[in-house]
């Protein structure tokens, strides 16, 4: 719904230019009242996340940063720099340890995302613990939902970058154990598969080649 009250349906052949505009600039063009949405399979995973102590940090960080350009696009996974959860069902052992995560789900073939997970983690320190596994789609959305009621005051704040080098990981870890635990923590997202496929000038989203997002 347009702001002169009018309502209109914005698709690659009609009204081009909204339907441009409302693909990453923001939400100044009016009130959606339905979206159609292009779908893609998912039902059984490999997922979950696998948490290291932080003095493996480095070590874990540098080792995605390697691995993650040529894994295979049925692989989505990022890094945390957090604390464990002080609850359960996490260890209590490891409870508010200052830990570096792999968080993410492999959409293909079970036995595939074993081996191609085992390909990184042979190459690793030994996790604190690693939970991935088998797991309808749904659940890894929701699986840490327990640990972040609703009500708490949130604030997210992040930027794409085109490289990481050594010295960018160094000081991130320095920052993050620097955060007050449980609940600050940080987050780094690969920009790749699909999303570089799409010309720059296709949306006004203009950060197509960053290769991370913190």
């Amino acid at each position: 719904m347009l702001a002169d009250g009018s309502f209109v349906t914005a698709s690659k052949d009609k009204h081009v230019d909204l339907f441009w505009a409302v693909r990453g600039g923001g939400g100044n063009f009016g009130a959606v009242t339905s979206f159609l949405f292009q779908a893609h399979p998912a039902k059984m995973v490999f997922a979950g996340p696998i948490f290291w102590d932080a003095k493996d940090a480095r070590q874990v960080m540098a080792m995605y940063r390697d691995f993650i350009p040529h894994a295979p696009e049925d692989l989505g996974l990022f890094v945390g720099l957090k604390t464990v959860p002080p609850t359960d069902p996490f260890p209590k052992e490891h409870w508010n340890k200052r830990a570096c995560a792999l968080i993410g789900a492999f959409n293909g073939p079970i036995a595939d995302g074993q081996k191609l997970m085992a390909s990184l983690l042979e190459k690793l320190a030994a996790p604190l613990f690693n939970w991935m596994g088998e797991m309808p789609w749904t659940a890894i959305n929701t699986l840490f939902d327990p640990f972040f009621p609703k009500g708490l005051q949130w604030y997210w704040k992040g930027d794409f970058v085109k490289a990481l080098p050594d010295e960018a990981i160094d000081v991130h870890i320095a920052n993050a154990l620097k955060a007050p635990p449980p609940f600050c923590l940080m987050h780094l997202y690969p920009i790749d598969g699909a999303v570089r496929r799409i010309a720059k000038d296709a949306t006004p989203w203009s950060a197509r080649d960053a290769l991370f997002r913190w």
